[in-house]
């Protein structure tokens, strides 16, 4: 069951597309205070047929993400499901933003159109993905042949990261992955206590397929610290290459003692078998709202 605010073009119920080619509306809330969306709450535009989905604006004085344990998608979601984009995502938040358990902010492609842009400035991130995945996330999803979009991240003062909390942009199938831009004043990524992937990147996961993984741009202007399997990181596991990493701080640390998960700042070319990658990345594929 849906709980929230919704923007949809060519919806015809459960299971079903149409053929219209119009566009879904925009959609522009403005919260004095705090906007919070929880279990299994959603703010969504998608897209089922020709037209595109409506750009979702939001400001905010403050912001808060929680799915605490809810067996429905709670967040910010714009989806691609027919041969329409995917709208875009602009959020704008005078404090701090809290995404939490499970929650996300997202852009998905689930077929043959792209994935929208997500670009989200506050004061304060504080990004904790003790649960599914968490974060600010634009996916070409398995069996898509779209490409994801990019992500664009400002923070003034400070940015964390921690135990599964992502900033990425995915490729799961035959479209490329976009760009990420992240800037903070300081930033803080930890994966400890954590098996999951905890960090900022991109990646073109599947097999085999042409995609190619964006570029990562990572810009403190005080304290970076990496610790305990966090990642920046642009990996590519298909025939397409991995983008190139760009990470300017006023320090940097990186500190992997205890950890079986690589701490690290890198771009690579991986190996992994059609069953590797199914494992590893198809359960972390966003679901459609």
């Amino acid at each position: 069951m849906f709980t929230g605010v919704a923007s949809d073009a060519g919806y015809q119920g459960t299971g079903n597309a149409g053929n219209s080619a119009g566009n879904a509306g925009s959609i522009d809330i403005d919260v004095t205070d705090t906007l919070s969306i929880l279990d299994g709450g959603e703010i969504a535009t998608s897209t089922f047929s020709f037209g595109h989905g409506g750009l979702i604006a939001i400001h905010a004085g403050s912001l808060l993400l929680d799915r605490d344990g809810s067996s429905s998608v709670t967040g910010i979601f714009s989806n691609a499901m027919g041969a329409g984009r995917a709208g875009d995502l602009a959020i704008n938040v005078d404090g701090d933003v809290h995404i939490l358990r499970g929650a996300t902010i997202s852009s998905s492609t689930f077929a043959m159109a792209d994935a929208g842009s997500i670009k989200l400035g506050s004061r304060n991130l504080f990004i904790d993905g003790s649960g599914p995945t968490t974060g600010i996330i634009s996916q070409a999803e398995p069996s898509s042949h779209g490409r994801a979009g990019s992500v664009d991240v400002t923070v003034t003062d400070e940015l964390q990261l921690v135990r599964g909390a992502e900033i990425n942009t995915n490729s799961l199938s035959f479209g490329d992955a976009g760009s990420v831009s992240v800037k903070a004043g300081s930033a803080l990524i930890d994966g400890s206590h954590g098996l999951v992937f905890t960090g900022i990147g991109s990646l073109a996961a599947r097999s085999g397929a042409p995609a190619k993984a964006g570029s990562v741009t990572v810009t403190v202007d005080g304290a970076l610290t990496v610790r305990g399997g966090g990642a920046i990181s642009s990996d590519s596991n298909s025939g397409g290459s991995a983008g190139s990493v760009s990470v300017l701080a006023g320090d940097i640390l990186l500190d992997g003692s205890a950890q079986r998960i690589l701490t690290a700042i890198s771009s690579d070319a991986l190996e992994l078998s059609e069953e590797e990658w199914r494992a590893q990345f198809v359960p972390r594929s966003s679901s459609a709202n």
